[in-house]
């Protein structure tokens, strides 16, 4: 790249000349400017946001395994088996429609942050898709209770 000074002198930089030049014009505007020191805490800014994602998935997956299930009592294992199947389908689903309601609000607000219309559709559409999931979980859940009350 071609560059021409105020004074009219001009000269061809490659990338990472630009890129020194920058930082040491950097330095000089601004002093007690690191630049070592500030790309460390650019690339720190990201960990908090996974130590969250983390806790939140050990958080979901503690949840969907202790669960209470139906206790078989006496009846037939088979049903009772239909039972659990239905209770566990039941979880995934509730666990699946919640996390798909939580990235609907999410991309909502960020649509409407943004001003992108169609993100902020696309948000409501995931909210709606995860509202019927938690449904149809409940409803599953409801099932499997039945069955093991029917099979006493």
């Amino acid at each position: 790249m071609r560059l021409t000074t105020l004074a009219g002198n001009s000269a061809n930089f490659g990338p990472t000349e630009l890129l020194a030049l920058c930082l040491t014009t950097k330095s000089a505007t601004h002093s007690g400017f690191n630049a070592s020191k500030h790309s460390e805490v650019e690339h720190m800014k990201g960990l908090p946001w996974i130590v969250v994602g983390v806790g939140v998935g050990f958080a979901l997956l503690y949840v969907m395994l202790n669960e209470p299930r139906p206790e078989a009592e006496t009846g037939w294992d088979s049903v009772e088996n239909a039972a659990s199947k239905a209770w566990r389908w039941g979880s995934k689903a509730r666990l699946s429609g919640a996390g798909t309601n939580t990235a609907g609000r999410f991309k909502e607000g960020l649509g409407r942050v943004l001003g992108d219309d169609d993100l902020a559709d696309e948000g409501v559409t995931d909210q709606l898709v995860g509202t019927v999931k938690t449904g149809a979980g409940k409803l599953a859940h409801a099932v499997g209770e039945t069955i093991h009350d029917l099979n006493r």
